[in-house]
C-alpha cells in the first residue's frame, strides 16, 4: 500500500515537474519567436521607411531646383518624353489654372531653359534652347553682345571680332520678353571667322538633358 502511494506521489511530482518545465520552455520559445518576428517586422519597416525617404529625397532634389527667390515662380514637373526623347519642346505639369502664361521664362536649376510656347488648362509646352528655331539676344562676360542660336548644341553667333571674350565667361539673357540677366551657360570655345566681322562660340550648359525633371516658370 505504501509502495502504491509512493509511486502515485512520485508520478504526480514528475508530472508537475514536466508541466512546469514545458511551461517555461514554451514561454522562452514564444519569447524567442516573438522577438524574432518583431525583429523581422522592424527590419521590414526600416527598409520601407528607407525606400520612402529615398523617394522623398529624389523629389526634394527635383524641387530644390527652384532656386530663384527674387521672383514669383510656378514649379512644374517635366513629363516623360520616352520613347521619342524630344529636346526642342517639353510638356510640363502646370498651365492656365496654375497661372502660367504664354511667353514666360522657364528655368532649370536657375538657368534659362526656354519660354512658354502654348498653355493648356493643366499643362504647357516649353520651347527650349535645344529648338533650332530658338533665338534670343544675350550678353557675355563684361557685356559683349551676341545672339544665342538654339539646336542640339546651342551656340553663340554675331560676336564682334574685337570682342574681349574668354573661356568661362558667363552667357546671360538680354532680350525683351525674357527675364533679364538669367544665366544660360558659359563660353566653351571662341571661334573667329576668316573674312567675317563676326565670330561664333560654343557654350557649356553644365547639365545633361536627361537631368531635366523639374522646372520653374518665372512670373513677369
Amino acid at each position: 500500500m505504501r509502495r502504491d502511494r509512493w509511486f502515485l506521489y512520485a508520478s504526480i511530482f514528475l508530472l508537475a515537474g514536466f508541466i512546469i518545465f514545458n511551461f517555461f520552455s514554451g514561454l522562452k520559445l514564444k519569447t524567442y519567436f516573438v522577438k524574432k518576428n518583431n525583429s523581422e517586422t522592424e527590419r521590414e519597416s526600416l527598409r520601407a521607411e528607407n525606400e520612402k525617404l529615398k523617394s522623398q529625397l529624389a523629389l526634394l532634389v527635383d524641387r530644390g531646383e527652384y532656386t530663384d527667390q527674387a521672383h514669383d515662380a510656378i514649379p512644374a514637373f517635366v513629363y516623360s518624353r520616352y520613347p521619342f526623347n524630344l529636346k526642342s519642346e517639353f510638356l510640363i505639369s502646370a498651365g492656365a489654372k496654375q497661372g502660367v502664361r504664354t511667353g514666360e521664362t522657364v528655368l532649370f536649376r536657375g538657368l534659362l531653359l526656354g519660354k512658354i510656347k502654348e498653355v493648356q488648362s493643366d499643362s504647357s509646352v516649353v520651347q527650349t534652347i535645344f529648338d533650332s528655331h530658338f533665338e534670343t539676344a544675350v550678353r557675355v562676360g563684361t557685356g559683349v553682345d551676341a545672339l544665342l542660336k538654339g539646336g542640339d548644341e546651342p551656340h553663340l553667333t554675331l560676336i564682334p571680332k574685337n570682342a574681349d571674350l574668354k573661356e568661362g565667361d558667363t552667357v546671360y539673357s538680354a532680350a525683351p520678353g525674357i527675364l533679364y540677366g538669367v544665366p544660360i551657360g558659359e563660353v566653351f570655345k571662341y571661334i573667329p571667322k576668316e573674312g567675317d566681322p563676326f565670330g561664333e562660340a560654343s557654350i557649356g550648359l553644365g547639365y545633361a538633358l536627361s537631368e531635366i525633371r523639374a522646372v520653374e516658370i518665372i512670373k513677369q
